[in-house]
């Protein structure tokens, strides 16, 4: 039978680097709204929808695609946003405390910006891509894109599940 056991409900201060990571993620996002309507007349009927590991196109589809990654990163941004008012739900690696939630709180929330952040970057970063090679500005994207992407979500993410341990 387990125990459940009442986690501090806090109410964090965002430091500048919140701030940061929030507004930008936020900017990203009417960007890319922005940029898709306003190259959305200029598009060919038929658009690059997929790249390859290698950063060539491998599909293509209607140019009433290019709202779908935009509409993905809003959702994504409004659910990471709302989850992290509740950090008190979240799971840990370690036992939260009194005397740690702070820190292990303020770690988490600052985890779930910088993901909105890198995210809201990366969405945006494909979708000049996406519209500049449908224009035949640009042939698709770099070959190490995908290896940039993953090591941007997972490195940070390694790091704080290892300092939330350090932390205790």
């Amino acid at each position: 039978m387990s125990v459940s056991v009442k986690r501090p409900v806090l109410k964090l201060k965002k430091k500048p680097v919140d701030i940061f990571f929030e507004l930008t993620a936020l900017i990203a996002l009417i960007f890319a709204w922005c940029y898709c309507f306003y190259h959305y007349s200029s598009l060919p009927e038929i658009i690059p929808t997929h790249y390859g590991i290698d950063g060539v196109v491998d599909d293509h589809g209607s140019k009433k695609t290019i709202f779908i990654l935009p509409l993905i990163l809003t959702v994504l941004i409004f659910i990471l946003r709302i989850a992290n008012k509740f950090p008190h739900k979240f799971n840990y690696p370690t036992a939260i405390t009194h005397n740690n939630a702070e820190k292990q709180y303020t770690m988490a929330t600052r985890m779930m910006r910088y993901l909105q952040f890198i995210v809201s970057m990366m969405f945006t970063y494909i979708e000049v891509k996406i519209i500049s090679t449908a224009t035949n500005e640009s042939s698709g994207l770099e070959v190490g894109f995908i290896f940039v992407f993953i090591a941007a979500i997972f490195a940070p993410t390694i790091y704080v599940i290892y300092s939330s341990l350090l932390n205790k």
